[in-house]
Formats: structure tokens, C-alpha cells, sequence
């Protein structure tokens, strides 16, 4: 990889933190190129990303999925043995989850399981309810339990899906905030004014369970007003409709793909971030645009309710309402005052949900690794 630009940001931005407190940090993100590339970024961080495909239709996805996961769980053993890794950390129960339970049956990996989202949801709305995604959710059910039940400690970004991964493992489970680096997401050395055209920001993947249908609808309903915009950041299977949209609405403006470091610019050149999911744990793109104070109109999904909170933080919406998303808008528009205000709480919220991370992960790392030394004949351990 000459670049990043392709990798996903904030897990890169949370394992380059990770690497100051530890020896080795790797990274394996995935990629739609169809390659397995690396790239060395410190002495201490290393960057790999393995090919994963998924489509619209059910069946070609569930293939590729056996297929990618398969290959990344043998991936995984080798990164084990070549860089003496001493724990995984897999994101999501299935795509991460998996190949590191497989990693574990063939090579004893350790690992823990770092809950984002829900892969259920995400299959029912983007698949619909048909025998087919139904029988596909009692497998996946089944997989979460095995894998889960492996795991030596389970974290969620919400409080639901704490509870849910207590229902599938003996093991410790834990609460965690979703993380932002603080250092890089800060507000602009020129603060923002809200006298004139309101810039309105979406960020992340333009896909069927991120509400970008609703956004669309919520802007459509509103087009007749000419004191806003709508910047849109990201990419995904939904990119086509965007980009029609954008030529229908002097309203919509499509900004293109971006890298992590690149999205604090991003942030500052806007005013309100507006995300419409259908379903989430807790979107990291709200914590970053909080930290740079930024207020949010966002979806009342996962722990969103418990960090922002309506009316301080930011606007809380129904999922799927485009009325709600769209009178949302209208009202920060009327009322700059208010606007001005939610603005000025925003970041010190994010400081205080995502100030905990870091601190959090270097605890239970350390003492699984303690716990490790402790278990090892004295002859066989580290230094």
C-alpha cells in the first residue's frame, strides 16, 4: 500500500494510539481490492489488509464470506507466529470474530470480541425477511454463541449489545465508549459562525442501514429553502443514488472518499452532522464530530441516546423518519441561537464519553498479559 486511503480510518487512528502503549500492534482491516497487502508504519506498527467481498444479493455474499473468512483465520496464524502475537482483538462477532475463533482451534490464538453494530440488523435491512435471511440469522446466531463463549473478554459500544453478549458467554463483558483520538479531532482554530448558509455533513458508508435513503427524502422535503447545504462524505453501494440526487439539487454536494487524516478538514468546514442509521452501536463519526464542536442531528439508535443528549447536544430523530430528520433541519435553520448553543456542549461530552478508551484497553490488555505471565513456566516467558 503506498497510502491509507483505503483502510478504515478510525481503526487505524485507535491502533497507531494503542501502539504507544504497547510493543507490537497489528492491524488487519479488510479490502475490496481482492489482494492481501501490508505496509510497515512504525517499529512497532504494522498495517495488513485482506480481501473481503460482499454484495447485494444474499447468496453470493454468504459465499464470499466462507470463502474471505476462511482465508483470514489461516492469515491470522501466520501474523501470530511472524510477529509473536500475544492476543487478537477482533472487531464484530462474524467478520472479525470468526476467523479468530478458526485461528484459535488451529493455533490457540487468544482473543477478545469488540461489539460495533449488529450484523442481524444489518442483514434484515438490507436483505429483507425472506426464509432465506431468516435461516441465514439462526446461523449467524449460532456462530455468535460458539464464538463469543471462546472469547476471554467481550466488548460493546452499547448497552444493547452488552446485554445481548452476556446471553452467549460465561465471560467477562464489558461497556465501552466508541473511541476518538481527541489529539487529532479538535474544533477549528477559526471558530465557526452560523450567520449564513448552514453546511449540514453526512460521513461514513453510503449503504441501506445508514438511512441515506431518509436523508435524501429529509433534504427533498426542505429544497425549497436556500440557506443550507448538504455535503455528503463517504462511499458504498448506495453511491450511484447520491450522485443522481446531486444532479436533481443545487442542495446536495457529494464531496468524494476520504482518508481518516484528512476528515478533521473535513469536520470544520461544516456545521451540523446529520446521520439518519437505521441501526447502530455508537457511530464513531458522532464522537468526531462532537470533538471538533460540532452538534448532531442523529438517529435515536444504540447508545446515541445516551451520549447525546436532545436538545444539548445535538437533535434526536425517530430511524426511518425523514419527517422528523427533516424537521430537525428546519429548526436548527429558524434558530441560530440554539444552534450556537449545542455547538459549545459538544465537545466537551465527546471529551468525557471517549476520554475513558484508551485507559480502559490498556487495563484489560495488561492484565490479560500479566494473567498470561503468570500462567507461563518461568523459563518460557518474555521479557
Amino acid at each position: 500500500m503506498d497510502d491509507l486511503d483505503r483502510m478504515p480510518g478510525k481503526p487505524i487512528s485507535e491502533a497507531t494510539c494503542l501502539s504507544r502503549e504497547f510493543d507490537r500492534v497489528v492491524f488487519i482491516g479488510y479490502n475490496s481490492e481482492g489482494q492481501f497487502l501490508s505496509k510497515r508504519l512504525t517499529d512497532s506498527m504494522f498495517v495488513y489488509t485482506v480481501p473481503l467481498n460482499m454484495t447485494s444479493s444474499l447468496i453470493p455474499t454468504l459465499f464470499h464470506l466462507l470463502t474471505d473468512l476462511t482465508r483470514m483465520g489461516t492469515f491470522v496464524c501466520k501474523l501470530k507466529r511472524l510477529h509473536e502475537l500475544d492476543f487478537v482483538r477482533s472487531e464484530n462477532a462474524i467478520l472479525g470474530g470468526l476467523p479468530s475463533y478458526m485461528a484459535a482451534l488451529l493455533d490457540g490464538v487468544k482473543y477478545a470480541i469488540w461489539l460495533a453494530g449488529s450484523e442481524e440488523s444489518v442483514i434484515r435491512i438490507r436483505y429483507g425477511n425472506g426464509l432465506l435471511a431468516r435461516l441465514v440469522l439462526v446461523l449467524l446466531r449460532f456462530l455468535k454463541s460458539v464464538i463469543l463463549s471462546r472469547a476471554v473478554f467481550v466488548l460493546g459500544v452499547s448497552s444493547e449489545l452488552v446485554s445481548r453478549a452476556k446471553v452467549l458467554t460465561r465471560g467477562p463483558v464489558f461497556h465501552t465508549p466508541n473511541f476518538v483520538d481527541l489529539d487529532t479531532f479538535v474544533p477549528p482554530e477559526m471558530p465557526r459562525t452560523y450567520g449564513g448558509r448552514i453546511k449540514f455533513l453526512y460521513v461514513g458508508r453510503l449503504e441501506h442501514e445508514k438511512g441515506v435513503r431518509v436523508l435524501l427524502d429529509a433534504i427533498a422535503a426542505i429544497a425549497n429553502r436556500d440557506d443550507f447545504e448538504v455535503q455528503i462524505a463517504g462511499w458504498g453501494e448506495l453511491l450511484p443514488q447520491v450522485l443522481a440526487a446531486q444532479k436533481e439539487s443545487d442542495k446536495i454536494h457529494y464531496l468524494g472518499r476520504f482518508s481518516h487524516s484528512q476528515m478533521p478538514l473535513v469536520y470544520h468546514a461544516a456545521h451540523v452532522l446529520v446521520l439518519a442509521s437505521l441501526t447502530e452501536g455508537m457511530p464513531a463519526a458522532v464522537l468526531e464530530a462532537m470533538a471538533t464542536g460540532m452538534p448532531v442531528i442523529v438517529s435515536s439508535v444504540g447508545d446515541v441516546p445516551n451520549v447525546v443528549k436532545n436538545g444539548v447536544h445535538g437533535i434526536l430523530v425517530t430511524p426511518g423518519s425523514s419527517i422528523e430528520l427533516a424537521e430537525a433541519m428546519r429548526s436548527l435553520l429558524d434558530n441560530r441561537h440554539l444552534l450556537a448553543e449545542l455547538a459549545g456542549a459538544a465537545r466537551s461530552r465527546a471529551t468525557q464519553v471517549s476520554g475513558r478508551y484508551i485507559e480502559l484497553h490498556r487495563r484489560l490488555y495488561l492484565g490479560l498479559l500479566k494473567h498470561k505471565k503468570r500462567n507461563q513456566p518461568v523459563a518460557t516467558q518474555r521479557s
